[in-house]
């Protein structure tokens, strides 16, 4: 994937599989567009993220996700280190919104914005070594993993642009 569409929701990072796939596209450099989706059971709570992030050996299991830390290190995560780098890169990114409480043209239009932010961010390519994935939105759906999306070829890219003209 060229870049790493975090769907941030209210249980998002207690997620095992959402926290290795996180750390892993950072790792890998790629593009982070998360979007903050606010639904029926809640939304993503940045204050409340910084402090689990900051401590994930300990947050985890206070707050009853203790299968969530065990499955982290049977994947052979250094749980610190994936704190560190969450913490680094996930409290200060921009967040999109998207509801789904909004009507129909809201959330087409919160959709495109994220289209023109996935195709920005492709055309940008690979970040170099000595930058972090910048950050454009936040998202999360409780149980979700991280989106990915594939740089837009040129002719789509038209099509997407003259098709946005047109909404």
């Amino acid at each position: 994937s060229d870049v790493v569409i975090v769907l941030q929701t209210p249980h998002y990072l207690t997620r095992p599989y959402c926290l290795i796939e996180l750390y892993h596209a950072i790792q890998m450099k790629k593009p982070l567009l998360p979007l903050k989706v606010d639904n029926g059971y809640g939304s993503y709570d940045f204050a409340d993220a910084a402090k689990l992030l900051a401590d994930l050996s300990t947050e985890l299991p206070r707050r009853g996700h203790q299968a969530a830390l065990d499955e982290l290190h049977k994947n052979h995560m250094d749980v610190p280190k994936l704190s560190e780098m969450l913490t680094a890169v996930l409290p200060t990114a921009m967040s999109m919104p998207y509801c789904q409480a909004w009507g129909e043209n809201l959330r087409h239009g919160a959709l495109w914005d994220l289209l023109g932010k996935v195709e920005e961010a492709s055309l940008a390519g690979i970040i170099d070594d000595d930058h972090l994935p910048t950050p454009h939105a936040s998202g999360g759906h409780g149980g979700h993993t991280i989106g990915s999306a594939r740089a837009v070829p040129p002719a789509r890219r038209e099509e997407s642009t003259n098709l946005r003209r047109k909404v």
